[in-house]
């Protein structure tokens, strides 16, 4: 297993502590930067100076990541559950929880005990680690405090690595949520201005991230959530959690400016007593939409970083009088309106309907990028020519809707018709669509899978025996099978470019097939 330059680092530094005798030391990696790989071949270091090991993890599945990568590189080790397996083996694998309720005679047993996830588990912590105080522990973290709670409050801090570090380097590592998100809260940060610092200074190393502008310096905390809205409660705890790490750091109020920035909507009346009281800038997603709606790149980077839909959140401005950050508005970019909707009619316009193979699929291509136009946002997968699993059927696209508040048009779809997926077909025919092209997409529909509605779209939409056989769909299978025309398109393009949400154009057409149903 090859160990990236600052992991090899980070490596170097655990073991060169461990043999000058420290007992308690941390390490801080950013999320994504790779802590697993230096936790497996710190495991495997030690066994090989003759002590065995304990790794407590957070979760099960980081557990099964840490298995694997020590089977990789020729450890043996197993991930224990309960305090009767704690028999014998070099190295042993458990949560917090798992320890915490099987007994904690066992973790007696083990000279090393590597904590990982150490910012969120002080409840367990000096539990478990009392049962064992001559031990080494090593704790990794994605905090970037000099400081710790807990069991770790006396240990010492002896590698970090910021997420700015890995940008820097040209590491890219987009897989997860957290990144992709901080990825563009960096990108917008620079965007307007901003500068990453190179390194925290020691006295203000809370935050994920730390950038300067005009001679000011602003510590930046994130906060995701994986829904479109928290409660008062939640966000106030994250103001609360931002306030007392300022507190524990030492981060003085006329030199670090400091910002929350929330990834869900949340009261405007939580935003104005942070800064009233406390003088920090909460920026929630609302924000966010409005300060990157005139920035196509941004805003797309936006919707594809959250994990819900954005798109029935209002656009709000920062607080009026706050002074920091002074994010200036994006330009919009010159003769825009308008432009993309006359675009797709030249192209539509261009493509002749019919059955030529190279008219489908320029047909099929035109839709499918005015699809991703329209609703890239409401999305999290939108895959085109999907094939199942037995081949027995191929989709024109089928999309994946985003968690999202059942007012909007996808979240009463997911809600109502009990669906997470959207099947849309493409048919270029030059005549309206009979039944038979019906017929075959309603097979493509399944309860079990999840995937109860399909748009079929096409130039002169569906005949009479068509919209029978749709409805009768519906009424027999709970099956909701919509048409649309390339008009439908066109005037969805021209609602959105005049910032309105066209899947409301979509409801409108839902409450009329609804409304005439027998």
């Amino acid at each position: 297993m090859e160990l990236r330059y600052y992991q090899k680092e980070a490596l170097e530094r655990a073991e060169h502590a461990i043999q000058s005798g420290a007992k308690k030391l941390r390490i801080a990696m950013a999320a994504g930067t790779g802590r697993t790989p230096v936790i497996a071949a710190l495991a495997a270091a030690r066994v090989k100076a003759g002590s065995r090991v304990l790794i407590l993890s957070p979760k099960r599945d980081l557990c099964e990541q840490l298995h694997s990568m020590l089977d990789r590189i020729g450890v043996f080790v197993t991930v224990c559950t309960r305090s009767r397996e704690y028999s014998g083996q070099d190295i042993l694998l458990s949560t917090y929880m798992d320890v915490q309720r099987n007994g904690l005679t066992a973790v007696a047993g083990f000279p090393t005990i590597i904590c990982d996830g150490i910012y969120f588990e002080n409840a367990f912590l000096e539990e478990i680690c009392l049962a064992n105080h001559q031990a080494v522990y090593v704790g990794f973290t994605s905090s970037m405090s000099d400081k710790a709670d807990g069991w770790f409050s006396n240990s010492k801090l002896i590698y970090r690595y910021t997420f700015p570090d890995a940008v820097k380097d040209g590491y890219s590592y987009q897989n997860k949520e957290f990144e992709r998100i901080e990825a563009f809260c960096l990108h917008f940060l620079q965007k307007n201005g901003f500068d990453p610092l190179p390194e925290p200074p020691s006295q203000s190393s809370y935050g994920d991230l730390l950038v300067q502008k005009d001679g000011a310096e602003y510590l930046i905390e994130i906060k995701t959530y994986k829904r479109p809205r928290i409660p008062y409660e939640t966000a106030y705890k994250a103001l609360q959690q931002a306030v007392d790490c300022r507190l524990r750091s030492g981060c003085a109020r006329d030199r670090y400016r400091l910002c929350l920035f929330l990834f869900s909507e949340t009261d405007e009346a939580l935003r104005r007593t942070a800064y009233e009281d406390h003088q920090i800038l909460i920026a929630d997603i609302s924000n966010f939409i409005y300060l990157c709606r005139n920035d196509e790149a941004l805003y797309n980077e936006l919707l594809e970083a959250v994990p819900f839909s954005i798109s029935s959140i209002p656009q709000r401005r920062l607080l009026a009088g706050a002074p920091f950050p002074d994010f200036p508005v994006l330009p919009p970019a010159a003769g825009t309106k308008g432009k993309i909707s006359s675009d797709y009619a030249e192209r539509l316009e261009n493509c002749s309907p019919g059955r030529d193979h190279g008219a489908v699929r320029q047909y099929e291509a035109i839709c499918s990028a005015i699809l991703r136009e329209l609703f890239a946002a409401d999305f999290d997968i939108m895959k085109e020519q999907l094939e199942t699993t037995e081949g027995l059927f191929r989709m024109d696209m089928v999309c994946s809707i985003k968690l999202t508040n059942r007012d909007s048009f996808w979240g009463f779809l997911k809600h109502f018709y009990r669906t997470n997926y959207v099947v849309f077909e493409f048919k270029n025919y030059s005549d309206e669509v009979s039944q038979n092209p019906v017929c075959i997409t309603e097979k493509y529909l399944s309860s079990m899978a999840l995937r109860n509605v399909a748009f079929i779209i096409s130039r002169r939409g569906f005949d009479k025996s068509a919209q029978k056989v749709a409805l009768k769909s519906l009424k027999e299978h709970g099956n909701l099978i919509i048409s649309l025309t390339d008009d439908d398109l066109l005037k969805m393009l021209t609602i959105k470019e005049d910032n309105r949400e066209p899947s409301g154009y979509l409801m409108d057409k839902l409450n009329e097939l609804l409304m005439y149903a027998d």
